[in-house]
């Protein structure tokens, strides 16, 4: 529609230029006065002078215009037809073939075998070991001793006086006795045993088996069918609902309510009194006995001896001076008797003593602490109950009713109306193609290697260690123990108290680190020698007879049934939507371009004349 607006624009514009070319003209000369004689004359006539002038012409202008035309149309309508459709079926059918199998049948055959059999050889070795021997060794160590230190302290003491009786008992005694008993014991003999059984081995046979099998072949086709198809519309719908809006009441109830009542009331209580009782009662006193013990004293029985002692001074000295030896005790003489001028050799007489150290067995009186039972009176105090009476205030709850006020909010049901959205599904039927693919029976053959496995028995000998029973004596030693009734005398010591005053020593005991030496055994690793029985097996060749059975392979005919499938044709009717074109007429707007005259105003150039050549009658209109 632009493309053909824009042709008639163009037509337009080429039709007012011819016009005005036209109308001006070559200056008002015509070529044809110019053909002739006049060529001079026109070529020597001056320029025409440019003139223009104002000219009203009538253009054609497009312009769009709506129509109303009527325009036939196809539109497609669904009609419903029927068909006839071929498909097919499987139909089973049994046939009976005839194929060659294979079989096995057994046959017993003897063969001779070598077998090698390990038999025990016993030798003597000797074998080296180590043994731990206990070593006694003697080692020195440091002990802390606790050194006795006596003292002499006086005290007042309870003495029991042991007053000693002799008494008689009896008492059970249980004496050994020993005697030989002849035991008899079964010992399990293990004896090795040569043993024959069979085991079951089994051989695979293959062979070739030709099979028949069916294949269903795929093929595509392509099918025609129509679909419904639910469209969405949406529609408002109005609709009324209810509400449930909450009111506040207010109600009046009841509730019960506890009020307390006080009242007095004599109640009954036990309480318990203190009293002060005498008991007499026993307990343990712990006392000192004295017992007369032994033990060893070591005395000086030395004496005194007088012994000369010399004494050497310094030479050059005229008297004795301090280096003087007195080689004496505190009773011997501090200086020199004489010395000479020259200060020669002094002698000194001194007082030594010799000593002489006895030990001798001495007795003396310890003291031991015995436990002895006395009784005793004390003050116990006793708690006895006591009824007593009292006053007691109690109170009682009395239920009484009260009313009051409360709020209850209350839902009150209000119908209001609104508007939803509602869709609604439109069913269409639309059509399409699909791709169906339609398995065909083919039967083809093919050859398989089928594996059978025969069984065979085979014959084998095994060591089996079998354990015999073997009973077997010996002698053994019983020891069987004797009650016997032994009669005999005990001292009995019975004990009065009588109170002393003595003077004792006490002992209080001083840590001293005292040396000793004290025995360690001490394991130490000995190499010793020993012979011990080993066995060896020496591997040993025999030959045997062995019975097998070997499966011998046969064939033989036989029928079997195979079922194939016949694909047999059938025909059905269905119904299908088809779209048929039908020609319709509908009245459309077409926007139509019409050329309108317009009146346009155009300045035209106009020629004035040609003066010489006017003049000289050239033929210038």
């Amino acid at each position: 529609m632009v493309r053909f607006m824009r042709m008639l624009a163009c037509m337009g514009l080429m039709v007012g230029m011819t016009s005005a070319s036209a109308l001006a003209g070559d200056c008002g000369c015509e070529k044809t006065a110019c053909d002739s004689g006049c060529a001079t004359a026109c070529q020597t006539a001056p320029a025409c002078a440019p003139a223009f002038q104002e000219v009203e012409c009538t253009v054609m202008v497009p312009q769009t215009v709506v129509e109303k035309r009527t325009v036939k149309c196809t539109e497609m309508q669904q009609e419903e037809r029927q068909r006839t459709v071929t498909y097919y079926e499987r139909v089973p059918r049994t046939e009976v073939r005839t194929r060659e199998v294979c079989y096995t049948e057994r046959e017993d055959r003897t063969r001779e075998e070598t077998y090698t059999v390990n038999v025990p050889t016993w030798s003597e070795v000797e074998q080296s070991y180590t043994v731990m021997v206990p070593v006694a060794e003697t080692r020195t160590g440091t002990r802390k001793v606790s050194r006795p230190v006596w003292s002499e302290v006086e005290q007042t003491y309870t003495v029991m006086v042991p007053v000693a009786e002799t008494r008689t008992g009896t008492r059970k005694v249980s004496r050994p006795v020993w005697s030989e008993v002849e035991q008899t014991y079964t010992v399990m003999v293990p004896v090795a045993e040569t043993r024959t059984g069979t085991r079951n081995v089994c051989k695979a046979v293959w062979r070739d088996v030709e099979q028949t099998y069916t294949v269903m072949v795929p093929h595509t086709e392509t099918r025609s069918a129509t679909k419904q198809v639910s469209r969405p519309v949406w529609s408002d719908v109005e609709y009324t609902y209810t509400v449930n809006v909450p009111v506040t009441e207010t109600r009046t109830g009841t509730k019960k309510v506890c009020k307390p009542v006080w009242s007095e009331v004599e109640q009954t209580y036990t309480v318990m009194v203190p009293q002060t009782e005498t008991q007499t009662r026993t307990r343990m006193v712990s006392t000192c006995v004295p017992v007369t013990k032994t033990r060893t004293v070591c005395q000086d029985q030395g004496h005194w001896e007088e012994q000369v002692v010399s004494n050497g001074c310094n030479a050059g000295s005229g008297s004795c001076n301090s280096g003087c030896n007195t080689g004496c005790n505190s009773g011997c003489d501090t200086g020199c008797n004489s010395c000479d001028s020259g200060c020669g050799v002094a002698t000194t007489t001194c007082k030594v003593w010799v000593p002489n150290v006895v030990q001798s067995e001495v007795e003396y009186t310890a003291y031991e602490r015995q436990c002895v039972e006395e009784s005793y009176e004390c003050q116990v105090t006793v708690c006895k109950p006591e009824t007593r009476t009292k006053t007691v205030k109690v109170c009682e709850y009395v239920t009484e009713e009260v009313a009051y006020d409360y709020q209850v909010t209350v839902c009150k049901a209000e119908t209001r109306t609104g508007t939803k959205k509602v869709c609604e599904y439109v069913t269409e039927e639309v059509a399409y193609d699909y791709q169906v693919t339609v398995c065909k029976p083919e039967t083809r053959t093919c050859t398989k290697k089928v594996c059978e496995y025969v069984t065979e028995q085979v014959a084998y000998e095994y060591q089996v260690t079998v354990c015999k029973p073997e009973t077997r004596t010996c002698t053994k030693k019983v020891c069987e123990y004797v009650c016997e009734e032994v009669p005999y005398e005990y001292q009995v010591t019975v004990c009065k108290p009588e109170t002393r005053t003595c003077t004792k020593k006490v002992c209080e005991y001083v840590c001293e680190e005292v040396p000793y030496e004290y025995q360690v055994t001490v394991c130490k690793p000995e190499t010793r020698t020993c012979t011990k029985k080993v066995c060896e097996y020496v591997a040993e060749e025999r030959t045997r007879t062995c019975n097998y059975t070997v499966c011998v392979p046969k064939t033989r005919t036989e029928e079997y049934e195979v079922t194939t499938y016949d694909c047999v044709a059938k025909e059905r009717t269905e119904n299908y939507t088809v779209c048929v074109p039908v020609c319709v007429e509908k009245e459309i707007d077409v926007q139509v371009c019409r050329m309108v005259p317009q009146t346009v105003t155009q300045q035209v150039p106009v020629c004035g004349g040609c003066g010489t050549a006017s003049n000289s009658g050239c033929g210038c209109n």
